[in-house]
């Protein structure tokens, strides 16, 4: 049987390559992308072949009317439309950990090794938001929440003790009391109501029986939730 040799491809023509690129791309399932991978499998060319020719695989799909399935280089712009796009999605800025819970056509890898970190590729979003007036349509960010008992409604457990104690575990109206009266239910009730503004501070709570707490004429604004039982 006579010795023959591999095709020498080196100077095949364009038309040649581009035809045998769709014709393996042509053998994928539908929604699939043509990879190096599979062309090296199926296909008659290698990749350094066309990458001398064509420059990058993405280069070469592209020149032979094919979809690029995964870009190796996005623009910046394209980078920040896709970081718009998912804040307006999730209403709030992006963290690195909404990639897998959203659908996203750009990874956090690639955004790292473009800008070096992912709070790196936040400040330049913001930054290319601003100057084109993106960000103005965009929700800031929430603010950090703050401890601050006065500024809260309800009493804490510890400020409710406080409040108990100083009034000698007894309604500070009727003198009722759990420890002599079973049955007794103590309230930590706002002096001036939370409504009209009143603080939940120690010197604006006082102990009142439930009795006397819901017998006020404003009962609303200084019930509490929690109570002491006899």
């Amino acid at each position: 049987m006579p010795l023959e040799l591999k095709p020498y491809n080196r100077n095949a023509p364009d038309d040649v390559i581009f035809a045998d690129l769709r014709r393996v791309a042509a053998m994928l399932p539908e929604g699939k992308f043509l990879s190096v991978k599979c062309y090296e499998l199926h296909g008659r060319f290698s990749f350094n072949c066309l990458k001398r020719r064509f420059g990058t695989w993405n280069g070469t799909l592209t020149r032979a009317g094919l979809p690029v399935g995964k870009p190796y280089w996005v623009p910046d712009d394209e980078l920040f439309q896709n970081l718009l796009e998912m804040w307006r999605r999730l209403n709030r800025q992006p963290m690195s950990s909404d990639w897998g819970r959203v659908a996203t056509k750009v990874s956090t890898a690639t955004y790292v090794r473009r800008f070096g970190s992912w709070r790196k590729a936040i400040e330049a979003f913001a930054k290319w938001a601003n100057q084109t007036g993106h960000g103005d349509q965009l929700p800031p960010p929430p603010q950090p929440r703050r401890h601050n008992p006065a500024g809260q409604r309800f009493a804490t457990m510890t400020l409710r003790y406080q409040v108990m104690r100083r009034d000698g575990f007894k309604c500070v109206l009727c003198g009722r009391s759990p420890a002599v009266e079973a049955g007794v239910v103590l309230h930590v009730d706002h002096i001036t109501p939370w409504v009209s503004g009143g603080k939940t501070i120690v010197d604006n709570l006082r102990t009142l029986c439930e009795r006397c707490n819901y017998g006020k004429s404003d009962q609303s604004p200084g019930v509490e939730p929690a109570r002491m039982e006899g």
